[in-house]
């Protein structure tokens, strides 16, 4: 059979979305089939594509129900593979699921560990991950940390970012431009952005605000904003409207409580926008340093006030920061050359395959262990269902 490359991701918009479709896109070898797996959970608010991403030809969408087990998950996504030898890119546990209790695992394992939320399924499932990724040094020392006898199998690969092609041109009369380029959700920190605006407006400063993003807080953000005639929220399509809006920026704001390294502050930086954000993992520090922007302690909201008051009186030190936001980013995230360091290591899925190892990894009830036969599992839970209804 035919080498392939199987990517796995959420179906929805989002970083790590960006991420995969990046990759997909700029592969500069072409000489392996990719298959892109786009799981879509039953409960999940997050806004999704008007279509899958079409960004090459196998993309397809895997539907979970409401009532779907891990292992129903499993399940569902081992359907979808192929016996083909290669590489799974790997990020979630379903994924890791299948691979190991309903494939014989003929490809390589790559895990990509994009924040604090993978690590622990890293870990877990280090029997199983032939090779580790992080693109935040943060993680990638955090990895080698817990696992240290894997050093020779963790990589700390930055990825890369589709630049704007446009240049933030600074009008040092104008008010401020900010731009929220994320998910709509509380965990994003946007709620905090009208008092942020309060505090602005008594300290005699008046800033514009662009909000592009969806997600399940959308309307109550918009009820939160109703009247403030310097807030606009924008639907884009496309990553090319995104780029060229972030040009008519500034300031790139992201009170974020939970992050890896974000696609948006990178593709905001390419522009020459500079950062003002919450400091919500330590590997952050390292990419943006004082000479690109502003980090304050998560939830310190003032903190990033403060910065914003302090470009909104000094434009040439934001001029300055503008344009080593730009030369960052032209450096190192170009998505040409990273894509590429990306697929020299996906290619060379023979050296890094280890022999499989059987590991039962316990995640609910022992029911849902894949061992358990299916009539078993329903007879159980009849049982257990008529012994509560009697109880009660």
């Amino acid at each position: 059979m035919k080498p392939e490359l199987i990517f796995f991701s959420e179906y929805k918009l989002g970083g790590v979305q960006s991420f995969h479709y990046n990759l997909l896109k700029y592969d500069p070898f072409g000489k392996i089939k990719k298959t892109w797996l786009l799981e879509r959970h039953a409960l999940d608010e997050d806004a999704i594509p008007p279509q899958p991403f079409r960004v090459i030809p196998d993309e397809r969408i895997i539907q979970f129900a409401r009532g779907d087990s891990y292992n129903d998950k499993a399940k569902k996504i081992a359907a979808e593979l192929t016996d083909a030898p290669g590489a799974f890119i790997t990020n979630f546990l379903e994924e890791l699921m299948a691979i190991q209790y309903f494939t014989s695992k003929p490809k390589t394992v790559f895990y990509v560990c994009h924040d604090e939320g993978y690590v622990e399924t890293a870990v877990q499932y280090e029997f199983l991950i032939d090779v580790f990724i992080a693109h935040n040094p943060f993680f990638y020392d955090e990895l080698n940390r817990l696992m240290p006898h894997r050093k020779d199998t963790v990589f700390y690969l930055p990825y890369g970012i589709k630049r704007a092609e446009d240049v933030r041109v600074h009008d040092p009369k104008a008010p401020l431009n900010i731009l929220y380029l994320a998910r709509i959700h509380k965990l994003k920190g946007i709620y905090e952005l009208p008092r942020m605006d309060d505090h602005l407006i008594k300290s005699g400063i008046r800033v514009n605000w662009t909000i592009i993003g969806d997600g399940a807080g959308k309307d109550a953000f918009r009820d939160l904003i109703k009247g403030r005639d310097n807030f606009n929220m924008l639907t884009l399509n496309t990553q090319e409207d995104v780029l060229k809006e972030c040009s008519k920026q500034d300031i790139f704001i992201l009170p974020s409580y939970k992050d890896g390294l974000p696609v948006a502050m990178l593709e905001s930086m390419s522009a020459g926008v500079v950062p003002v954000m919450y400091r919500f993992n330590e590997g952050i520090n390292r990419i943006i340093t004082d000479e690109h922007g502003f980090l304050t302690e998560t939830g310190n909201w003032r903190g990033l006030t403060d910065a914003i008051e302090v470009l909104e009186k000094d434009r040439n030190l934001l001029m300055k920061m503008s344009a080593s936001c730009y030369n960052k980013v032209k450096e190192e995230y170009d998505v040409r050359d990273r894509a590429k360091s990306y697929y020299e290591l996906f290619y060379q899925y023979d050296k890094f395959k280890r022999k499989k190892k059987i590991k039962f990894v316990r995640h609910s009830g022992w029911l849902d262990l894949p061992f358990i036969p299916s009539f078993l599992r329903k007879m159980a839970r009849q049982i257990k269902s008529s012994f509560k209804l009697r109880q009660g």
